[in-house]
């Protein structure tokens, strides 16, 4: 049976595997407390959840595109860049197929988010709400919470594999 992946590539994200049936399977990122109290990303522990699901036959995996924000500092920036060089590297490494979407490419498959007149500030977790109403569609057997995005996010990347391939 054929699985894909859907890769939040962020500290706090997930790696979400689905099946040909709709079965759905979760994984943290594998990450780290470092000596300062900090998370760093478990290479090894990235390398063998990888290794483990490409074992069981990964059709495709679509891991989110990452790109530097200016309203983001530049160590945050370099952290997301560098997670998003691990897993693809642990997906290259294991022979994995891979798509690298921009967010606005996968989510527009999912939800439209409606645009902001001119002037207004888009409120905190706007597009996040239209993800997780998305992804509670879609699969009304699973319950999230909007602080859960990685998991909800990395379901609808991983659904989104599914229908390219």
């Amino acid at each position: 049976m054929s699985i894909y992946l859907g890769i939040d590539p962020g500290k706090t994200g997930y790696v979400c595997a689905i099946d040909e049936c709709g079965t759905i399977g979760w994984h943290k990122t594998p990450i780290f407390k470092n000596v300062k109290g900090g998370a760093g990303y478990d290479q090894v522990g990235m390398w063998n959840l990888i290794a483990a699901l490409a074992h069981d036959g990964i059709a495709l995996a679509a891991i989110e595109t990452q790109q530097p924000y200016p309203s983001q500092g530049g160590v945050s920036n370099f952290t997301t860049g560098f997670g998003f060089g691990l897993w693809c590297m642990a997906l290259t490494g294991n022979h994995v197929k891979r798509i690298e979407p921009r967010p606005k490419e996968w989510q527009r498959m999912f939800f439209t988010v409606p645009k902001l007149k001119k002037g207004q500030k888009r409120p905190a977790n706007y597009v996040k709400g239209y993800a997780m109403s998305a992804a509670q569609k879609l699969f009304p057997h699973e319950t999230f919470k909007i602080s859960q995005s990685g998991k909800f996010d990395s379901l609808l990347i991983a659904e989104f594999a599914r229908r390219m391939a």
